[in-house]
């Protein structure tokens, strides 16, 4: 059978997508909603919006819409408009991870949900050594490594951070 077409301007053909299924969180997330507030709260509490995700993300190749879709879930979770475990977010980033193992988004991905939910130096240290490794001179993570440093006021590691920024700045 064919994916349905769209009938009309505005509507979506084919399946869902992962943007399809964080729509309406990053719709609320942008205009500074709560689902409680719009009299969704009930309808989300139903709906396993994170099963269908983690579903859509075992088989669909990724595009960067989803990519996009996801930095607005994260985003959405981290600003408390969407409720998710935490563990259970971890293991559908590291089941991208498992997929997508030199895919430098996904990591980033990562980093910044581990950042935004207060993980340990360490864990975040553990991400940007993985990037780090794949793309030396990658200067998202470089930045990342020096704020981390900044942060644990490790001026040693800070000072060499930005020695390997320098090494790694093609200008």
């Amino acid at each position: 059978a064919e994916a349905p077409l769209a009938r009309g301007a505005g509507e979506l053909a084919g399946r869902p997508g992962v943007a399809h299924v964080v729509i309406s969180a990053r719709a609320a997330l942008e205009r500074g909603e709560h689902a409680a507030q719009r009299g969704l709260a009930d309808a989300a509490d139903r709906r396993d919006w994170l099963g269908e995700l983690e579903i859509l993300l075992q088989n669909r190749k990724l595009q960067a819409s989803d990519f996009n879709a996801l930095y607005s879930l994260i985003e959405c979770l981290t600003a408390g408009g969407c409720n998710a475990d935490r563990d259970r977010i971890l293991r559908m980033l590291a089941s991208l991870e498992a997929r997508y193992p030199t895919n430098l988004t996904v990591l980033g991905l990562r980093y910044t949900y581990l950042r935004k939910t207060g993980a340990s130096a360490a864990e975040l240290q553990d991400v940007l050594d993985l990037a780090l490794a794949l793309d030396p001179g990658r200067q998202e993570f470089l930045y990342r490594q020096i704020e981390l440093h900044a942060r644990s006021q490790n001026v040693d590691g800070m000072y060499a951070a930005v020695g390997q920024w320098l090494l790694q700045d093609r200008r």
